[in-house]
């Protein structure tokens, strides 16, 4: 005589599955852990943008480009042909002087800003 070969010998014993629920439990946490993180960043980056954006609003205003002309020779020669991607370069990195300095001869403050006339101002 023997003992039972096959299904009976199985079906006697719980099935442990303990360790494969453990696996999948941590995996999930591991994922929405990972989504959070995402969207955290997603949010950081979002306001890091609209901080750039305010920024930049305040720059024209203060530079006087935010003009409601709706000539565009005007507004280009009024903002010195400066584009938003380098003002932001300029914004976000540490302040240097000298490549301020640069920056704003090149692109705002050349011959084309100064021999623009001035409708603003009247002669006496």
């Amino acid at each position: 005589v023997g003992y039972a070969r096959g299904k009976a010998a199985t079906t006697l014993r719980k099935p442990d599955e303990k360790r494969k629920l453990a696996r999948d439990a941590k995996r999930e946490r591991k994922a929405g852990e990972r989504r959070a993180k995402e969207e955290k960043l997603r949010r950081l980056k979002n306001a890091k943008r609209a901080e750039l954006d305010r920024k930049m609003v305040l720059i024209r205003e203060v530079a006087g480009w935010s003009n409601p002309s709706n000539d565009p020779e005007k507004e280009k020669a009024l903002s010195g042909g400066i584009d938003e991607e380098t003002m932001a370069r300029l914004i976000q990195e540490d302040f240097d002087p000298k490549v301020f300095g640069k920056a704003m001869e090149e692109n705002v403050y050349n011959d084309e800003f100064y021999n623009h006339p001035e409708d603003e101002w009247t002669k006496d």
